[in-house]
């Protein structure tokens, strides 16, 4: 196939000059043709490109923050719970200081005679209080609300017991304690660990997000982290729990309420 040849005649106004011929050929106008497509094409993708990455963008963000908001709220209600449990320990106190008798009376001290007389804690009641330490002080809550997908088993070396929760749920600490661990492992993924009176030791493993800092303080109920599926030897969303007393693991289970 031969090239045509195209003509291009210049013509320029208010001049007596002859007009000026050009002579191009016929492929070098179709790779330039071609070029121009391609550069239009090249534009209107980036264009289109840029319109739909920001509406996506906004549309992270939008969830995002959304999803801040939840994880916020989800630690409110946390708070709540942790609350309610608090509750329940000054009514299981009312209960067991119903059992004594104060000074021959037979109604017992109202809970903030209680907690306030030491008089009283400390003439009759000290195995309340002693109650009242050992609750918090033991690792006796469960620490996600979830279903136990598998249990505690020495004869498989599984030390831990995992609970199956939805993604992002709150990990409680089950007892007061002190972090004394709290970084991402390359099997466990992210990890806590808080270290409590009478040598128990907790763990929690495969967690979303870490909540706390070494050596902070907590208490029982306190959310520490959110669930998730960190780590290598993870396979599911899921919260390892582990407990420990003098070193040695114990079933988690046997110390719940």
């Amino acid at each position: 196939m031969k090239n045509r040849i195209k003509e291009i005649i210049i013509v320029r106004e208010h001049t007596t000059s002859s007009p000026k011929m050009y002579r191009i050929n016929g492929f070098i106008m179709f790779i330039f043709k071609t070029f121009m497509l391609l550069a239009l094409a090249v534009i209107a993708t980036f264009v289109f490109g840029g319109t739909y990455l920001f509406q996506r963008l906004t549309t992270y963000g939008e969830l995002k923050s959304q999803n801040d908001s939840l994880v916020k709220y989800s630690q409110q209600v946390d708070s709540l719970k942790a609350n309610v449990i608090k509750i329940n320990r000054h009514l299981e106190f009312f209960k067991a200081v119903s059992l004594f008798d104060a000074e021959g009376e037979k109604s017992a001290p109202t809970i903030d005679e209680f907690l306030k007389s030491a008089e009283i804690v400390s003439a009759s009641n000290s195995s309340v209080l002693n109650m009242q330490q050992e609750f918090s002080k033991t690792p006796k809550i469960r620490p996600v609300t979830g279903i136990i997908s598998r249990s505690f088993n020495l004869q498989e070396s599984h030390t831990a017991i995992d609970f199956v929760a939805a993604q992002g749920s709150p990990v409680r600490a089950t007892a007061d304690g002190q972090v004394i661990r709290a970084s991402f492992d390359e099997y466990l993924g992210n990890v806590v660990a808080i270290k409590h009176v009478d040598g128990y030791e907790t763990l929690y493993a495969h967690c979303q997000q870490i909540l706390v800092r070494v050596g902070q303080n907590v208490v029982q109920g306190e959310t520490i982290a959110l669930v998730g599926n960190s780590g290598k030897s993870s396979k599911g969303i899921h919260l390892h729990y582990e407990v420990t007393k003098d070193g040695k693991p114990i079933n988690p289970e046997t110390l719940f309420l």
